[in-house]
């Protein structure tokens, strides 16, 4: 099992370092739980600090009692589930293609749908992105593929018919009636133009619109809302101070009772000042920008319970991509000439390749002092 943590530094960036691998007896939500909060510790991190979790979808993670999400909660109920979201949607794409049998054979609607959702994908997997600006990404891909479904009919059958003529293929006529099966006899008052297009392409789209409005839901509701709340978007247009209220609610152990008044306070003054006392804040295009920019411009503290709620949002996973690359990565690491690696060496290499930037600011005569001094040498390194 692949570890990664998700926190925002002190100048606002979001940074998520791989932390290691583990082995695990067993993939029970136990199991994992215990090697998790192992790892943890191990580095030193306080397992009650944790404040959010992020997983790849497996089964055994999506269970109300005993998976791995709620035997976490059960010990920081401030550790909000997030599924990685890359997953879901590529599971909403498998989902769509074992309800519609035909939708293999059909390669340029899969295309056209797969093109929009490589989009979405991309963004989801960018490792500074935020749960909003994810949800913003999903909004858009749900309106384009509904748009799809309203208008690209025609130019499908256009394209179609240009490339059946390119390569001499005969174009059926559309307006024959459709039988299914080996059968000629059974009569149908359906024809071939109304079969593809109803049967098929409305249907493809449909499966897929309802496979993300199902499988995203996990990240909708109060939480959600009060998230895109915080967006600083064209002028923060979708403040909301109650939604940003019920969305600190939901940490009650940064902001109690007393917090929760002044942080009622500390709103009204705040999105006065982004909307009209400072221009360098009304070009912010997300919740990331909005951190930076608090923080460049020395308003941390004065914006102390603000700053918290964005940084709260902000180290929510999105999509679990650093730890998957962690996974493709071992055949770079474990190769043919090292197929006996062990674990600690191989966990070490890792994370020396995944935090490059970090090691390349460390020199070579730091490295050789730390061989030095780990035991006594016969020759001086």
């Amino acid at each position: 099992m692949a570890l990664a943590s998700r926190y925002v530094d002190k100048k606002g960036q979001v940074n998520e370092p791989f932390i290691g691998l583990v082995r695990v007896g067993d993939t029970s939500a136990k199991s994992l739980k215990e090697a998790i909060l192992s790892l943890l510790m191990k580095h030193s991190l306080s397992p009650s600090k944790i404040r959010g979790q992020g997983y790849d979808g497996a089964s055994n993670m999506q269970g109300k009692m005993n998976g791995l999400k709620a035997l976490i909660l059960q010990e920081t109920p401030s550790a909000h589930c997030i599924h990685c979201s890359a997953h879901q949607l590529q599971l909403t794409l498998v989902a769509v293609a074992k309800k519609h049998k035909e939708v293999e054979t059909f390669f340029a609607i899969v295309a056209n749908v797969l093109l929009m959702s490589n989009e979405l994908s991309k963004a989801l997997q960018k490792k500074e992105q935020d749960i909003a600006n994810a949800m913003i990404f999903l909004d858009l891909t749900k309106e384009r593929l509904q748009q799809m479904k309203n208008e690209g009919w025609k130019s499908l059958m256009d394209e179609v018919s240009l490339f059946c003529a390119k390569h001499d293929i005969l174009v059926p006529n559309m307006e024959e009636f459709y039988i299914p099966g080996k059968s000629k006899r059974r009569p149908s008052s359906v024809t071939y133009s109304h079969h593809l297009c109803v049967g098929l392409f409305y249907t493809v789209i449909y499966l897929q619109l309802q496979e993300l409005k199902s499988r995203f839901d996990v990240v909708s509701g109060n939480l959600l809302l009060g998230m895109a709340s915080l967006n600083p978007a064209n002028s923060f247009a979708n403040f909301d101070k109650e939604r940003i209220i019920t969305l600190a609610k939901y940490y009650p152990d940064e902001f109690g009772e007393l917090k929760l008044r002044d942080l009622s306070h500390q709103l009204d003054t705040f999105i006065w000042h982004m909307k009209h006392g400072d221009p360098r804040f009304s070009d912010l295009k997300g919740i990331g920008d909005l951190a930076k920019a608090l923080v460049e411009e020395n308003l941390v503290e004065t914006y102390s319970l603000v700053y918290l709620l964005v940084k709260l949002t902000l180290i929510l996973f999105v999509a679990s991509a650093t730890v998957e690359r962690a996974f493709s990565s071992m055949k770079y690491i474990k190769d043919e000439l090292r197929s006996s690696i062990g674990d600690a060496f191989l966990n070490d290499c890792l994370v020396c390749y995944f935090e490059k930037e970090v090691f390349a600011n460390v020199s070579i005569d730091v490295i050789i002092d730390r061989f030095q001094s780990m035991r006594t040498r016969r020759v001086h390194v």
